[in-house]
């Protein structure tokens, strides 16, 4: 030990007390020799033992402070660092839950705005089946009509009616076909993001199950329930949190985009929806109104005709008796022309002296003239009067022509009117409006509340 270590200065002072001999040296007679080791020796070195210990001491309890201390920090440290941990679990959680939430709100709306314009749709393909019957009502009706006699074959107001109707009810059909199609492609759309955000709230769930078990960890631990090799360890994340919220704004606002686009598709198609209702009911009613005021025209015009004939048939009998009553006065003045013939006749035998142009043979000349320039203007005038009854009877046949004709095209007509007021009595009928076919025209609240 350090205590038995003697030094220069002790080794000379034993020397100078005469104490030299060495160490362990028996005497001649064989028994031991006396202690080499001083009283100032010894004590010096129970002294340095002593302090030793006190030095020890003093160092192991400036050790055990500082131990203390380290404890008192590194628990301090511990439990703030624990609570920070659990803490910054805490807000991820509730953070996950709050996207969470809303993930699921804008499932719930896409699948509400799914279902709604699924019902628009299958109600604007209604409506396109509906569209067919005016379109096939008008072609035939168009088609009906070219077999109106030519001379009723005329750009009337029913025509006009009738290619409005073809046109309009076809510009509708087409305008919901392509609004169809687009709403079966938003369709598409919605069921992806449905898709996506399904597999986000998935990821979430598990994440916030994951926390939550990492936040009970502690009372596991402090239980001895917790065993080494349950949990492994895992590289470290390299996502910024920014990111990973920033991944689920995107696909709700992406989500909410198209479902924005979704009610605003779903609201064009509900007013092309009701612009078809419109002009269905509009054209069907112009082309009933159109063929009511042709028929009319046609019944009025022919009554015209008809009264016409009578009056012709009428002048034809009196212009036949006044032809009849010319022939017997024209026969009534051949017997006295004959006469005077005669009588003039007569006169030329005279004897040549006796054969003078006196009063008589003047006033037989003239009776002879007079006579036979009445018979003249009675043959013309019987003449004019047939050419007249000619004109009239062919004014006759005609008007009897165009009075068929007329029936004919007014039978045409009958036929058409019929067959828009049986299809205008179908409007009425369940389904025919789109208020009675489901539509929702105020569009529908979304419950999500809308784009965020």
């Amino acid at each position: 030990s350090v205590g038995c270590v003697r030094t220069n200065k002790e080794n000379r002072m034993l020397g100078a007390n005469g104490s030299s001999e060495s160490p362990g040296k028996t005497d001649g007679m064989g028994s031991v020799s006396s202690p080499t080791t001083s009283q100032l020796e010894w004590e010096r070195s129970t002294g340095k033992l002593v302090g030793d210990a006190m030095y020890a001491h003093h160092l192991s309890a400036k050790q055990r402070t500082r131990a203390y201390d380290t404890q008192n920090y590194t628990d301090q440290g511990a439990y703030a660092t624990l609570r920070s941990s659990c803490a910054a679990l805490e807000r991820k959680i509730n953070e996950s839950q709050g996207l969470l939430k809303r993930a699921l709100d804008e499932i719930s709306a896409i699948q509400h705005e799914d279902r709604t314009l699924e019902d628009v749709a299958s109600v604007a393909r209604n409506w396109i089946v509906r569209l067919q019957d005016p379109i096939a009502a008008a072609e035939q009706a168009l088609a009906a009509r070219t077999g109106r006699p030519e001379s009723q074959n005329t750009r009337d107001h029913a025509e006009r009616a009738l290619r409005e109707s073809l046109s309009g009810c076809a510009h509708c059909m087409r305008s919901l076909t392509t609004s169809v199609a687009a709403i079966e492609e938003e369709a598409r759309k919605l069921s992806l993001c449905r898709e996506a955000l399904d597999r986000d709230v998935e990821a979430k769930n598990a994440s916030i199950r994951l926390d939550v078990e990492a936040l009970d960890l502690h009372e596991a631990q402090a239980a001895g329930e917790l065993s080494g090799d349950k949990y492994k360890e895992r590289s470290r994340p390299q996502a910024h949190p920014i990111q990973w919220r920033m991944n689920t704004e995107n696909l709700l606002h992406d989500a909410s985009r198209v479902r924005a686009a979704s009610k605003r598709l779903r609201e064009r198609t509900t007013t092309l929806i009701n612009e078809s209702h419109a002009v269905r009911e509009s054209t069907t009613t112009g082309v009933i109104r159109g063929l009511k005021v042709k028929m009319e025209e046609t019944e009025k015009l022919s009554k015209e005709v008809l009264e016409a004939m009578s009056s012709v048939q009428a002048e034809m009998e009196t212009l036949s008796e006044a032809i009849g009553s010319v022939m017997r006065s024209e026969e009534g003045l051949e017997s006295p022309l004959s006469v005077a013939r005669a009588r003039l006749s007569k006169r030329t035998v005279k004897p040549d002296r006796e054969y003078v142009l006196d009063a008589a043979e003047i006033s037989l000349e003239r009776e002879v003239q007079d006579l036979e320039r009445s018979r003249r203007k009675l043959t013309e005038e019987r003449g004019k009067q047939g050419s007249d009854m000619d004109k009239l009877e062919a004014q006759r046949l005609q008007m009897e022509r165009d009075v068929r004709e007329k029936e004919a095209a007014l039978a045409i007509d009958t036929g058409c009117l019929a067959s828009f007021k049986a299809l205008e009595e179908t409007y009425r009928q369940p389904g025919g409006t789109p208020e009675s076919a489901g539509v929702p025209l105020g569009g529908g609240a979304s419950p999500a509340g809308g784009p965020r």
